[in-house]
C-alpha cells in the first residue's frame, strides 16, 4: 500500500499535461468573441485533393473523385466587398463544396472570421481541454492527500 498514491500520481499527471497541452494548441486557434456578427458564406475548393476508388469503378461511379479540403476555404461577404479565409481547424469528414455555411466574423476586422460549427469555433477542443485539465488536478489532489495523511 505504499505506492498507492502512484494510482492517481501517474494519470493525474499525464491528464494535466494533455489539457495544459490542447489549452496551448488553442492559443493558435482564431476564438470568435461575444460581439462577432453572423452571416453566411459559401465553401469553396483551394486545393485538388483526388481519391481513386476501384469499388467506385466496379459500381458503375467515379474512378477518380475530388474532396472537400481538410481544412475549409470558405468565401463570405461583408459590407460588399468579399473575403476568403482558410480555417486553421482540419476536421474529417471536410464540408461539401458549394454548401453554404454559417460565418462568425470581427465587425472591426472583418478579415478574421470562423466557420460557426462547435469544431470550427474550437469550442469542442477547449471544452475536451478544460475536462482534461480538471480530472488531472483532482487526481494530484487526491494524490497529495494519500501522501500526506
Amino acid at each position: 500500500m505504499e505506492g498507492f498514491y502512484l494510482l492517481f500520481l501517474i494519470p493525474g499527471s499525464i491528464f494535466l499535461t494533455m489539457g495544459l497541452i490542447f489549452l496551448f494548441l488553442m492559443r493558435k486557434v482564431t476564438k470568435p468573441a461575444k460581439d462577432w456578427k453572423l452571416t453566411t458564406g459559401i465553401i469553396i475548393q483551394k486545393e485538388k485533393n483526388y481519391t481513386i476508388s476501384i469499388g467506385n469503378f466496379f459500381n458503375k461511379g467515379d474512378f477518380v473523385s475530388t474532396q472537400p479540403d481538410s481544412a475549409p476555404t470558405f468565401q463570405y461577404e461583408v459590407n460588399g466587398i468579399q473575403y476568403e479565409k482558410t480555417s486553421k481547424i482540419e476536421q474529417s469528414p471536410g464540408f461539401s463544396i458549394g454548401s453554404t455555411v454559417e460565418i462568425l466574423y470581427d465587425p472591426e476586422e472583418p478579415e478574421q472570421a470562423v466557420i460557426n460549427t462547435l469544431i470550427q469555433k474550437g469550442t469542442l477542443i477547449n471544452l475536451i481541454s478544460k475536462i482534461l485539465t480538471l480530472f488531472g488536478l483532482i487526481l494530484l489532489i487526491i494524490a497529495l492527500f494519500i501522501i500526506l495523511f
